[in-house]
């Protein structure tokens, strides 16, 4: 199968996932990552879930997590608040279930 992911991290900030297929192969191929310090925002755009349901799908997204609680791990100093997000349809009070339940099951994971 081969390698098709790389992790790009650097002491102080988040680490992020690429796939191999979005580097550059001609040249320098830019990774912004972010500073771990209060207020930073990172959006996880590797974890997926089933649809319409709060359960975690996917071996990337096990990797992600995996990937960030290794990372808390190594810095325990670092705190994060987890939000959960789903699209507009449907109904908006059912949406806003499943995003604290989505939230729940990536605070799960690391437990």
């Amino acid at each position: 199968m081969g390698i098709t992911q790389v992790k790009i991290s650097s002491a102080g900030y988040f680490p992020k996932q690429i796939f191999v297929e979005n580097l550059n192969a001609n040249g320098k191929t830019v990774v912004l990552l972010t500073k771990a310090e209060a207020g930073s925002i990172v959006l996880l755009e590797d974890v997926n879930f089933k649809r319409g349901t709060a359960e975690l799908e996917g071996e990337t997204t096990e990797a992600s997590l995996s990937d960030l609680a290794l990372f808390l791990k190594e810095n325990p100093q670092i705190k994060i608040r987890i939000n959960g997000h789903t699209d507009n349809v449907g109904d908006p009070g059912l949406n806003k279930q499943l995003s604290l339940e989505r939230a729940g099951s990536v605070r799960d994971f690391f437990d």
